[in-house]
Parts: structure tokens; C-alpha cells; sequence
């Protein structure tokens, strides 16, 4: 079900009042904080592309040298891009840090004028450009790449005045240890962290503020809105006698994209964190982090777009075939249009090539396909088998509503069984921490078709879950090439 973006509570008598019109602007500016930092993510690393790119062309071209004589820079130019990625050159406190900042693009030009002299040794003597050439594109590449960072800088300090920098906290629990939680990120000076509101559990009273912040409502509040972007980390801070209860408030944000940490006074530890955060100098909290984030969520909402473009391209001779044979064989529209549950447990309608009857079409797939199912077409048993019906989904890809891989998305009605799949296991919420996918790494191991079992569901979720905590480009690309192989068809596709 969607989540509609509505008023925060004010909790006064349920009437409109100075609290509910300040949330209101505090959601406002939020947002806007939100969008300045994924603003940098995006283009910082685009820019720095495009400066290397033209840094690496110009090696061939200072002596009038061919195009295919600048292949020494351009492959320079590539390797020096993932050096500043591999030295978190694009994390927001170091762009904050001149000097450091000084020192990794000073070794990344010096990286690229090694690498692209040394590759140019692989070119015929009368061809090859001088090392001067090289040194000289070198030096425009890092005199580019500072004068970019300088403004980058200024940028950051503008932002960082009006503070659309910060790392926005939710503090969940009224308790004496959400009480010292906000005292340290408060008293620490060196900390980005801002507190947006707190939350009360099931064992809270009903208060308006806590600790001088503003009660923001409940843990379901706190989905909704974790789900607009409100927050970037969510602290459940709860006395060790309520662990349990931190585990339940677990389960209701597992579909959130934001950082969570759990604490109590005694306890800063639970199994499943992977990573330690420093909140300021004084505060650190186990953390676990949103799978894709900065960087690497642009690279592959970038990657995603392009090769999707590129495929509806080469594949509209196959998409028109696939059209007319479609309305040659029974009546109805070409393409279906079904609700699914993606990113952040929110709808979308997903594209498919239409293979039912039209007046079987089941929407929320509540009856799941079988063998000879009467409800199929001949061609639409046909594109289901070789998997061809899923090929509108780039629309979806485009949209952002998908990527290319990632957890399959289910119908609302989809059950295993006679369960449905969230009763089944709790680890299936986490799926909805990431786009789902028009293939993935459970289809390339057999896990495609209905699903007739509970067994069969938790062998999916094993994978979606393997995926997310282990994603990387190279596991991406691994699963696209096997998709070619092992993607299509299967015993259990009807």
C-alpha cells in the first residue's frame, strides 16, 4: 500500500497547531537537506569523469596525434577514477579537508601520468606521444580537478552554514538512556549529527516533547517517514530491560533505507552489525549501514538507465514482433500492468507483455499459474517460458522504479503456500532495502516461476539477502552475464 505524504501529528487535541506547521517546515528542510547531498553524489564523480575523459584525449593531441593515440590516456584516466573511489575521495568529510584532498589528487595525477606512459610503450615507436605529453595533460587534469574541488568546498561550507550537511538523527525511545544519547550528540561540537525528533515505543507514555525535542509520534510514524527521507540514521535507544522490544522496532524499519543502530546502558553490541560509527568524537554506535549508498548507488542507477536505454534501442524490432503477434492471438491490450511491492515496501505498477486472456487477468495474483493453466495464451506460454513478457520492465528500469538486478518484486496477494510471504520469515522485509530487479541472483540458481512452497520462498529470501549484504558492480555484472545462460525458462515457469 502507498504511503501518503500527510501532515506530522501535533498531538494537541488532534487540532492544527504551532507544532504541526513546525514539523511541517522541518520536513520541508529536511528534504531539502537530502537533496543537496544526494545532488553531490551524483555529479561530483560525474564531473571528475568527464575532466578525466578530456584530460585523456588531450594526451594524444598535443602533437596532432590520432584519436586511437589517446587509448593510453583514456585508460589512465579510467584507472585513476577508481583510485579516488578506493580512497573515499568523494565522502562528504574529506571533500571538507583541503589538505587531504590535495594529497589524493596529487597521487591520482600521478598515478595517471605512470599508467598512461607505461601503456603507451605498448604503441609502435613512430607513435607514440613523449612523456611531455603526458606530464602536461597530467598537470591540466589536477589544476581542473582542484579548481573543481576549491568550489566543491565552498559549496560544502555554504551548506554546511545553513546545515544541509548534517546527518539527521531520529532518537526512538522516552527513556534515561534517549535522554543521555541526545546529551552527548549535543554536547560534542565536532559531531555533523542533528537530531530531527524522537519517537516513543509501546512502552512510552504519550508526550509531547522529550528532552526538550519534539515527539514526532509512533514507531509507525517513524516508518512513514523514514520512508519520505526524513532521516539518515535511526537510534533506538532502550534500557536493557526493553532489548526485546529494540529487536521488534528492528523489524518494523527493516524496510527502511537508513542507517540503524540499537543501545542500551549496558549493551552497545548486536549480532548482524557490520560496521562502527563515530557520531562526532564522543559517540559511537554499531551501526548497520543501507547496502547501496553515496557513490555506488549512482554507478548503478547510472549503469541501470543507460543499459536499459541501450536494450529497448537494439531490442525494438523484437518488442514490434512480439506486439503484433500479441493481437493476432487474442483480444486485449499488448501489455499488462500489475501492483507490486518494491523499493521501501512502497506500489508500483510493473510492465509485462499481457499472456493472459484478458478478462483472466489476475491483478493481485492471487491465483498463482500451473501447468496447461487455461488462463494462458499460446503465445503468452511461449513468452513465458523464454521469460520475453518480462522485457517491458525497462520501462520500470528507466522510471527508477526497478533496476536491472536486484530482489524479484511480488504481487500484494502472492502467497507460498496458503501463508503470506511476510508471515513466512522476517527476513523478507529486508528485500524492500534495495530496487527490485528484473532479474537476480536467486533466478540464475533456478528460483523462478510460482511459488508452491514455503521452502521455496525462504530459499529466495536466502539469496535476495546474500545479494544485499554482498553487493558489488562485479557481482551485478556476474549475474547479467549468467542471466544470458541460466535466466530463461525453467521447470517451474508457466
Amino acid at each position: 500500500m502507498m504511503h501518503e505524504k500527510r501532515p506530522l501529528p501535533a498531538f494537541v487535541d488532534g487540532r492544527q497547531s504551532i507544532g504541526e506547521r513546525l514539523d511541517n517546515r522541518l520536513y520541508d528542510a529536511n528534504k531539502a537537506g537530502s537533496a543537496c547531498a544526494k545532488a553531490l553524489q551524483t555529479y561530483l564523480p560525474f564531473l571528475d569523469m568527464v575532466i578525466l575523459i578530456s584530460v585523456g584525449l588531450s594526451g594524444g593531441w598535443f602533437a596532432g596525434y590520432s584519436l586511437g593515440v589517446a587509448l593510453p590516456g583514456l585508460i589512465a584516466s579510467a584507472v585513476v577514477r577508481m583510485c579516488i573511489s578506493c580512497a573515499d575521495g568523494y565522502c562528504v568529510q574529506l571533500l571538507r579537508d583541503p589538505i587531504r584532498q590535495s594529497i589524493i589528487l596529487s597521487f591520482a595525477c600521478l598515478i595517471w601520468l605512470i599508467v598512461g606512459f607505461a601503456v603507451s610503450l605498448t604503441l609502435p615507436a613512430a607513435e607514440r606521444p613523449p612523456l611531455t605529453d603526458f606530464a602536461y595533460a597530467a598537470a591540466i587534469g589536477l589544476a581542473l580537478l582542484g579548481a573543481l574541488r576549491l568550489g566543491v568546498a565552498l559549496l560544502l561550507h555554504a551548506w554546511s552554514r545553513t546545515g544541509q550537511l548534517n546527518r539527521r538523527v531520529a532518537i526512538v525511545g522516552l527513556n534515561h538512556v534517549s535522554l543521555s544519547v541526545v546529551r552527548r550528540i549535543r554536547s560534542d561540537l565536532s559531531t555533523d549529527a542533528r537530531i530531527v525528533g524522537v519517537y516513543r515505543t509501546s512502552a512510552d507514555p504519550v508526550r509531547v516533547t522529550h528532552a526538550g525535542l519534539l515527539v514526532l509520534g509512533d514507531i509507525e510514524d517513524l516508518v512513514r517517514h523514514s520512508h519520505s527521507d526524513m532521516f539518515d540514521l535511526i537510534i533506538v535507544a532502550l534500557p536493557s530491560t526493553l532489548w526485546d522490544l529494540g529487536l521488534t522496532v528492528r523489524q518494523s524499519i527493516a524496510t527502511s533505507a537508513c542507517d540503524l543502530s540499537i543501545v542500551s546502558e549496558h549493551e552497545l553490541s548486536l549480532a548482524g552489525y557490520k560496521c562502527i560509527d563515530h557520531v562526532g568524537n564522543d559517540l559511537t554506535l554499531p551501526v548497520t549501514s543501507s547496502p547501496i549508498r553515496g557513490e555506488h548507488l549512482v554507478h548503478k542507477l547510472m549503469f541501470d538507465k543507460v543499459i536499459a536505454f541501450l536494450l529497448l534501442v537494439l531490442l525494438c524490432p523484437i518488442f514490434v514482433f512480439i506486439m503484433i503477434i500479441i493481437r493476432c492471438d487474442s483480444e486485449g491490450p499488448v501489455f499488462f500492468r500489475q501492483p507490486r511491492r518494491g523499493f521501501k515496501n512502497k506500489t508500483f505498477h510493473i510492465m509485462k507483455f499481457r499472456t493472459m486472456h484478458h478478462h483472466f487477468e489476475d491483478l493481485f495474483a492471487e491465483s498463482q499459474t500451473v501447468a496447461d493453466d487455461p488462463r494462458v495464451t499460446a503465445v503468452g506460454r511461449w513468452l513465458r517460458r523464454t521469460s520475453l513478457d518480462e522485457l517491458p520492465q525497462l520501462f520500470n528500469v528507466l522510471l527508477g522504479q526497478m533496476s536491472l538486478v536486484g530482489p524479484r518484486p511480488h504481487a500484494p496477494g502472492t502467497r507460498a503456500g496458503t501463508r503470506a510471504l511476510d508471515d513466512i520469515t522476517e527476513d523478507y522485509r529486508l528485500r524492500h532495502r534495495v530496487k527490485p530487479g528484473i532479474t537476480g541472483l536467486a533466478q540464475i540458481n533456478g528460483c523462478r516461476g510460482a511459488l508452491r512452497s514455503e521452502e521455496q520462498l525462504l530459499r529466495r529470501v536466502q539469496y535476495d539477502t546474500y545479494y544485499i549484504e554482498h553487493w558489488s558492480f562485479a557481482l551485478d555484472l556476474r549475474i547479467l552475464v549468467l542471466t544470458i545462460f541460466r535466466g530463461f525458462g525453467g521447470r517451474n515457469v508457466f
